[in-house]
């Protein structure tokens, strides 16, 4: 059972939240409102929560010290003395400022003084007033934590960026509120006291109703600059919307884990053995550790692969990647000791979680990321230092990291390509065709790490194929290779991945999977070169018997191996179910060229009618998916620089690298729907226009679905 107390419950949000959380009967919510008898009528009336019993109103105004006293005082009678959830919703907008700049107000100083007194008393003294009188009971509660409602319009990054000079004082109170926050947490963090200032969106609620209509052009140029910054803004919100989206954060958020998007993006983050929010913690830590360059770029990198996670390839990952990168070079040129070598790694990592995340023009720059982290390692000397927890979670990072980058580029061969795949190859940026020589490896740490006993499996199967077996089978040490190869796999398969569970059932069927995927690839590189054929044959069917009983799967590599084994169409639509069912889940990224391949690889199959060379097939399907899809990230960065320097500001509007690419050409809505493309992100119902001014021809976005339909003129 948990007790809530709420302010401002008598409309809006706060009404909203007052139904959310009222629907579980063992919970006891508290409104505090200025009119009690107002709000008591309108729950009595309300057909969802007239039969509540465990909804308590309040009579209590956060610019009235005493009656906050009073209201504290009665809720202690009610909850006995404790309090688990606070939150301060009430709070002030003003329509003085809402329209209008600061230098457009001076002329009218009596009326700017009294809104910012007005603003500045409700959302940040009487929010400082509500936490300081209701604290004593939340202190003796279970779950301790604190909301304040406050806003977008508070984050002086945000203004800086979208120029933002509308709402200033109402801005101000807000940025205020998120510094108080951040205070109380910093006095009351060790007592387990969890506080959060979360900004509920634009939500439909009324204000502005009455605007004129050269006000409501105001806060149309605003939602413009809004959806310049998140191409994903859809406009306004109700109020049951901006609730549930801020209760999941609510109910996930912990002084342990952290929270935001910082904390929901770093469990995507690939590392095996270690939790990737804990990876994810380890990186706040590193990126708050100090003000030098080198913590700058960890900072700027964690938020540039975050805002690649919620949002996708947008100017703002694009620009913080840029930042990064930067800060990454004037780190360069300082003094480097463990914390700094510790800094570049993770920044390094992240850069190269960054490419992999999701396919964009310079997704073939992640082995430059992954070359540089590894020489750190080794100039720095952070693989031979003593045990460090935080330490030894990045050099695993780094050890997954590297063992499936050999793994992969194994089949990288672009040499073995036809004529017209090479003649491809030259219209690539040298990134695209950057090869790895892994001359420097990388060892795991000395942490018990579940998992990474097969993960160190996994990087003996690529060294004892770093050739086609048919190059190794005619050299002198065949019957040694052989020899080494029989000892491999009984390795792999002593190994008792129950010690590897971690507790929980879905963890023991992954590392189930892992072994399996293991036992085939190294059976199959090998071609069958130990005889077990039937043996192959009962992992394969156990794999697919795992894969049915997981959820999820949100490492490729063991699907990958089981998706080349897919012959029949029960097995194939089992590998692109789970694919898809993991790719929902935020933990996952893009599995685009995870289905390309596997598509090709099945093609291959089905045209062929004996057996394919496994390592031929795997190398060449491999090299001719990776030309292609460069060769089309290349076409869509070429135009989105052309977007960029033609078309002026309109071309923000352009989302160029998102399924929605090219909507800026279509004059509304409507003709899009018409043309049966996508209307997720309504982004040309704000720039045809200007985009016309230039192009001439609404139908111009030709280019073909799957990849994007980009402007062709």
């Amino acid at each position: 059972m948990s007790s809530i107390v709420i302010t401002g419950v008598s409309k809006g949000i706060g009404y909203e939240f007052l139904r959310q959380y009222s629907e579980n009967p063992s919970n006891t919510v508290i409104g505090l409102v200025r009119n009690k008898a107002g709000t008591d009528e309108k729950v009595s009336e309300d057909p969802d929560l007239k039969t509540r019993s465990n909804i308590h109103i309040l009579e209590a105004d956060v610019t009235d010290y005493e009656t906050l006293k009073t209201a504290a005082a009665e809720t202690a009678k009610i909850t006995n003395g404790t309090l688990d959830y606070l939150i301060g919703n009430a709070g002030l907008v003003s329509t003085f400022d809402a329209y209008y700049p600061l230098g457009d107000l001076g002329s009218q100083p009596e009326g700017l003084t009294k809104a910012a007194r007005d603003l500045f008393d409700i959302n940040v003294i009487g929010n400082i007033h509500l936490v300081n009188i209701f604290l004593p009971l939340l202190l003796k509660g279970q779950t301790k934590k604190v909301t304040i409602i406050s806003s977008g319009l508070g984050d002086a990054e945000v203004t800086r960026q979208l120029d933002v000079d509308v709402q200033p004082l109402y801005s101000a109170s807000k940025a205020a509120v998120n510094m108080i926050v951040a205070k109380f947490s910093a006095q009351y963090k060790e007592q387990g006291v969890l506080f959060l200032a979360l900004s509920p969106g634009l939500v439909e609620v009324g204000h502005f109703s009455d605007a004129t209509e050269k006000e409501k052009e105001s806060l149309g140029r605003l939602a413009v600059k809004f959806l310049q910054y998140a191409p994903h803004f859809r406009g306004r919100i109700t109020p049951e919307q901006s609730v549930t989206a801020m209760r999941s954060v609510i109910d996930d958020a912990s002084i342990e884990k952290g929270n935001g998007v910082v904390q929901s993006a770093s469990k995507s983050l690939t590392i095996l053995g270690h939790a990737p929010v804990a990876l994810g913690n380890v990186l706040v830590r590193l990126a708050l550790a100090s003000t030098t360059s080198s913590a700058t770029a960890v900072l700027k990198a964690l938020l540039a692969f975050s805002a690649l996670h919620r949002y996708g390839v947008v100017t703002q990952a694009v620009e913080l990647k840029i930042s990064a990168i930067k800060a990454l070079g004037s780190a360069s040129a300082t003094h480097c000791g463990t914390i700094e070598a510790m800094q570049h790694v993770a920044a390094g990592m992240l850069l190269s979680s960054f490419e992999i995340h999701q396919a964009s023009c310079t997704s073939g720059e992640w082995t430059w990321y992954l070359d540089g982290v590894r020489y750190i390692i080794q100039a720095a000397g952070l693989d031979k230092l003593p045990y460090d927890r935080d330490l030894a979670v990045l050099l695993d990072w780094v050890y997954y990291n590297d063992v499936l980058a050999r793994f992969s580029l194994r089949h990288y061969h672009p040499e073995n390509l036809d004529k017209s795949a090479r003649v491809l190859a030259c219209d690539l940026p040298t990134s695209a065709l950057h090869t790895t020589v892994f001359d420097v490896r990388i060892t795991p740490s000395t942490a018990p790490s579940p998992m990474m006993p097969l993960v160190s499996l996994l990087s003996e199967v690529c060294d004892a194929f770093s050739a086609p077996i048919k190059a190794l089978a005619t050299s002198e040490h065949a019957d040694d290779h052989r020899n080494f190869v029989k000892v491999l796999e009984w390795k792999i398969r002593s190994t008792k991945v129950s010690e590897f569970s971690q507790g929980s059932a879905d963890s023991l069927l992954f590392a189930e999977l892992f072994q399996l995927a293991l036992l085939v690839y190294l059976n199959r590189a090998s071609e069958n070169l130990l005889k077990q054929g039937p043996k192959v044959k009962k992992y394969i069917d156990g794999a697919f018997s795992i894969i049915a009983r997981m959820d999820v799967c949100h490492r490729m590599f063991p699907l990958f191996v089981f998706g080349c084994e897919a012959r029949s169409d029960e097995q194939r639509a089992a590998i692109l179910d789970i694919a898809s069912r993991s790719e929902k889940d935020v933990a996952a990224r893009s599995f685009n060229h995870f289905r390309l391949l596997l598509q090709a690889i099945w093609a291959q199959d089905d045209l062929c009618e004996g057996e394919l060379n496994y390592w031929d097939k795997l190398t060449r399907v491999i090299n001719f998916q990776l030309f292609t899809n460069l060769k089309m990230h290349v076409k869509s960065l070429t135009l989105a620089i052309a977007a960029l320097g033609f078309f002026g500001e309109a071309s923000a509007f352009c989302n160029w690298n998102r399924k929605t690419i090219g909507d800026c050409c279509y004059r509304d809505n409507a003709a899009r729907v018409r043309q049966g493309l996508f209307t997720e992100f309504p982004i040309g119902d704000i720039c045809p226009e200007a985009h016309l001014a230039t192009c001439g021809d609404a139908d111009c976005c030709t280019w073909g679905t799957g990849v994007g339909r980009n402007c062709t003129k």
